[in-house]
């Protein structure tokens, strides 16, 4: 299921949730901040919402472009606290194309 124009729908339980993001919100090399607003609206279409320790897709379509992806990996989802927004923290290995910068 492509990210951007799927009219809200709701991720299968076996499939892993898209989440926009972009490069520029990574907090270190692993870590990105899932407050903007195209995130919070891919972690809400997540079936019984986000939850600690669920796995999912991060893709980064360099700014605005929904054809061109930067790259796609998957990550495990943490709250933080201090910060007050979702994380999405990559699994090693599971970087599927592009580059992280």
């Amino acid at each position: 299921m492509a990210a951007g124009g799927d009219g809200g729908a709701l991720v299968k339980p076996e499939e892993l949730q898209p989440i926009r993001v972009d490069g520029n919100e990574m907090q270190d090399r692993n870590t990105w901040l899932l407050h903007l607003e195209m995130s919070v609206e891919d972690l809400e279409r997540i079936p019984g919402g986000p939850k600690e320790g669920l796995k999912v897709k991060l893709i980064d379509y360099g700014g605005s472009d929904t054809q061109r992806v930067d790259y796609e990996l998957e990550a495990v989802l943490e709250y933080s606290n201090h910060l007050s927004c979702w994380l999405g923290v990559m699994e090693e290995g599971t970087l599927e194309h592009g580059e992280v910068r």
